[in-house]
């Protein structure tokens, strides 16, 4: 009875700031890992010959040193994906990252590798989970999202639609013109519930948000069909957004 009590808290601590209308469904709460993961960013283009060298080998190298420990997103000019141009632009623009080729971001930070394991050893606030299916070309898409900190403040979740394997020019790497370009950005999923488009996250806790509260949000997004189906994967990000400037939360993926 008592546990019953303190999630009932903590539900209406969070949810009196926020519009409950748009983000209650029924989807199933999943278990949610109290767990932290870094963000590595990889702004590039199929015809930048340092992209296709020492930038392809640095971003291979990141995905084997800090496998379970960092998502991945490639932000690869050259490509034609249904909203990939405006979730670049509107990360590039609120957190001010470079998108000259290549270069790379930390947690959304310009460089500085350091944030990597900081962020990784540092205390858990909260963490997403999510389920993926396909139906024909929908891509759909479960989430629970769960703070494990009591905190103040507007949490937003971001889930990224990466395609892996597709193949592709890049210009200066061994194996082209048929190189294999993986943790491609293909756009942000948009929640069933939710009026509008946002590429910055869609709120799940604003004002007091108690320790242990969870939130449950559906989304999907309309995939390419000549895409390998086993292919897809998700990035979820959690960003807070405080006096009108977001900050990096957290990421996960499988």
């Amino acid at each position: 009875m008592k546990k019953v009590l303190i999630m009932a808290a903590a539900i209406v601590l969070a949810s009196s700031c926020r519009k409950t209308s748009e983000i209650e469904n029924f989807s199933d709460t999943m278990d949610v890992q109290e767990k932290n993961m870094s963000l590595i960013t990889k702004f590039t283009g199929t015809g930048c010959a340092p992209c296709g060298s020492s930038g392809y080998t640095k971003f291979e190298a990141f995905k084997d040193q800090y496998k379970g420990k960092a998502t991945f997103l490639a932000f690869r000019s050259g490509v034609s994906m249904p909203n990939y141009y405006q979730a670049k632009k509107a990360l590039s623009d609120e957190f001010g990252l470079r998108t000259s080729t290549p270069s790379f971001s930390y947690n959304y930070i310009q460089d500085d590798s350091k944030q990597i394991m900081t962020h990784v050893n540092s205390e858990v606030i909260a963490n997403s989970n999510y389920d993926l299916s396909v139906s024909g070309d929908v891509l759909n898409l479960e989430t629970t999202t769960k703070f494990f900190k009591t905190v103040n403040g507007e949490y937003m979740v971001l889930p990224y639609v990466v395609v892996n394997g597709i193949v592709g020019y890049q210009k200066n790497h061994p194996d082209s013109p048929s190189t294999k370009l993986d943790k491609n950005v293909a756009g942000v999923a948009n929640p069933t519930t939710f009026s509008s488009k946002e590429y910055l996250g869609y709120t799940v806790g604003k004002g007091k948000i108690a320790k242990g509260y969870t939130v449950n949000l559906d989304f999907e997004y309309q995939i390419n069909p000549s895409w390998d189906k086993d292919k897809i994967e998700v990035v979820m990000v959690i960003l807070k957004k405080e006096n009108g400037k977001y900050s990096f939360v957290n990421s996960f993926t499988k």
